[in-house]
């Protein structure tokens, strides 16, 4: 398994990654309780069955199975595996759902929360994933250095180690506290360069 997590980590997947087929592996192994050679195809699909009975969705499921494909897959290969139980396995087909967005009455209870308790970074934060709609993980990563002034728009790195561009509204960086988390004193190293820090 150290051999399949280091030949992933060359190709550039993230640790997030690296760090969630890692804990699927094991979750499956422990589920097994047998060698990973000597798995079937059909106790692949009783190991569906036990993740979606205990409680996970199927885009869970789906998730975990990806995380099994891609260690199967690469291990049959390498030549660790005569065979290759995850072939047959297709993926579970899930129900669509449109995400519900905020209501306007429900973002003015949360923008008069943290108004209230004064927090501007907490604010800024809130202001910042409404409007541009990126994920905490990549809003967690962004640079001072990111923002554009003058073009309105942020960098942010994606999934896959993929930098794209969010354009803001004017309001949003000159309101809401941007500034003010930009004077920050820079008391190490990391607040001179992470915005949310």
């Amino acid at each position: 398994m150290d051999k399949y997590f280091e030949a992933k980590n060359l190709i550039g997947l993230s640790p997030r990654t690296l760090e969630y087929y890692k804990t699927c592996i094991l979750d499956f192994e422990g589920y097994i309780c047998k060698g990973f050679d000597s798995v079937s195809t059909y106790d692949v699909k009783l190991f569906m069955k036990f993740k979606y009975e205990s409680g996970c969705s199927w885009r869970t499921v789906n998730n975990v199975i990806r995380s099994l494909k891609s260690f199967y897959g690469w291990s049959y290969q390498e030549g660790y595996f005569v065979e290759n139980p995850l072939i047959k396995i297709k993926k579970v087909k899930e129900p669509k759902r449109v995400p519900k967005p905020f209501s306007k009455e429900e973002i003015v209870i949360l923008r008069d929360a943290f108004s209230k308790k004064g927090n501007l970074r907490n604010k800024a934060i809130f202001e910042f994933l409404l409007s541009t709609g990126v994920r905490v993980s990549e809003l967690t990563n962004i640079n001072r250095s990111d923002i554009d002034w003058e073009n309105q728009s942020v960098i942010v790195l994606g999934k896959g180690n993929k930098e794209r561009k969010v354009y803001c509204f004017e309001y949003l960086l000159r309101k809401h506290s941007f500034q003010t988390l930009l004077n920050f004193p820079l008391n190490s190293y990391l607040i001179s360069l992470y915005l949310f820090f």
